[in-house]
Order: structure tokens, then sequence, then C-alpha cells
């Protein structure tokens, strides 16, 4: 997955949680910190989480060059929020509505 910024789907932004679920591959993902524009380089493993907000820092998954990696995403939102225009964009290019 090349360079990104999560999409803001709630305001305000959703946390995103990447669960990594197993990692026998050499990805790693890489993500760049907006204040000093230095790139920071980590490859998960079993059982590791990271917490990205949503419109926050832009990042990528290197892929691999042998093995697989395995993740199960979820968002957080911990109160009541109000859905973006993204939102639907999302939901409507989800792959089980194709």
């Amino acid at each position: 997955m090349d360079w990104h910024v999560d999409v803001e789907l709630y305001d305000p932004p959703q946390w995103e949680v990447i669960f990594t679920v197993s990692n026998d591959g050499d990805s790693r993902t890489e993500w760049m910190d907006a204040a000093s524009s230095s790139v920071e380089s980590a490859r998960t493993t079993e059982a590791s989480a990271l917490i990205v907000r949503a419109g926050g820092d832009r990042h990528r998954v290197l892929p691999s060059t042998h093995g697989s990696r395995v993740i199960v995403k979820a968002l957080y939102t911990p109160s009541a929020r109000v859905k973006t225009a993204e939102f639907a964009e999302a939901l409507d290019s989800a792959p089980w509505r194709r």
C-alpha cells in the first residue's frame, strides 16, 4: 500500500487499530513524522497493534518479498460522531458491495 493518510470517516476523526494476527514475511510499515518529516519504520510482529488517527501522519506498508501478513483492522470512536461524506463513499466502494 503506497503512502496515504487514512480518510476521516467521522467528525471528529476516528482512531484506527491494525492488529497483526501473523507475520512470517518481511513487510514493514513506514510513517512520516509530520513535525520533522523523518521516516520511521517497523516490522509488525504477531499479536502487535498499531494505532493511528485518521487524517494524521502519512504512512505505508511495504510489500513482502516472501511470506505473508494477516491483519484485522478496526475503527474506534469514543463518543457519538457525525459521519462525513467520505463515510458514504467508503461504504459504497466496499468489496461486499461490488
